[in-house]
């Protein structure tokens, strides 16, 4: 039985593609060496999968669909589940995506602070309207219950929004919400030079190993190619 299994929502692009390549495909190895029967990957893609990127056909789950936000990754985050359920045994499920950077063995050690015969429903906590509380997709920790409970009951689920708030409104009467912080590398864009962002980089990152988190999320929306290099940063100190 999988202690862990992680399904990494696939996108589409450049940069998409770099970190599959420096970050994921590297990291699927090495998961596979270190935690054959323990933690297992698989990244979710519709019909943009770029081939080139060789990562291994077991650690692809290729839905036939087109890449869409709404409904898009709530429909491949749905496929996943019906193939887990169906073909492995697992405890927890982490539903994550492509710039988020993960500590395996850190995560381990976090899933064991929760009840598994309770619905498991964790990670950062974002408000929606009608203050509405909800795991956001970039890290959301479920446990086999939960992942049974919204894969029976799917067509219950509201396709109109994006995937993490449709969970959250389908779970919020079954279940308490659970934190697990994060660290979230941004604003890189807002540097004045390459030595102001080696000085934040550094900062942020003893913050973040200070604060012990299991997961950073890595975001500079006006250049997301700074993502790549703060990912370079983040595997070398690793």
């Amino acid at each position: 039985m999988y202690d862990l299994v992680i399904l990494v929502i696939g996108s589409q692009g450049e940069v998409y593609d770099e970190l599959v390549k420096l970050y994921w495909k590297p990291l699927i190895n090495q998961v596979r060496q270190k935690y054959p029967d323990k933690v297992k990957i698989f990244l979710l893609y519709g019909d943009s999968y770029n081939k080139s990127l060789e990562v291994k056909s077991n650690s692809v789950l290729q839905f036939p669909m087109k890449e869409t936000m709404i409904p898009g990754i709530l429909d491949k985050t749905l496929l996943a589940f019906q193939h887990i359920l169906k073909k492995l045994d697992f405890r927890y499920v982490f539903r994550t995506n492509l710039s988020t950077f993960i500590d395996i063995d850190k995560l381990l050690c976090k899933i064991e602070e929760f009840n598994k015969d309770l619905y498991v429903y964790a990670g950062h906590i974002h408000f929606h309207i009608e203050k509405l509380r909800f795991i956001g997709g970039d890290g959301m920790l479920l446990n086999w219950r939960t992942v049974n409970y919204i894969f029976k009951y799917r067509k219950k689920l509201n396709r109109k929004l994006i995937d993490d708030v449709a969970i959250g409104y389908f779970m919020k009467k079954r279940c308490e919400i659970k934190w697990i912080t994060r660290f979230v590398f941004n604003r890189y864009d807002e540097c004045n030079g390459e030595e102001e962002f080696q000085r934040k980089l550094e900062d942020d990152y003893k913050k973040a190993i200070q604060e012990g988190h299991c997961r950073f999320r890595i975001k500079n929306s006006k250049d997301r190619k700074l993502d790549i290099k703060i990912f370079k940063y983040l595997i070398q100190k690793k």
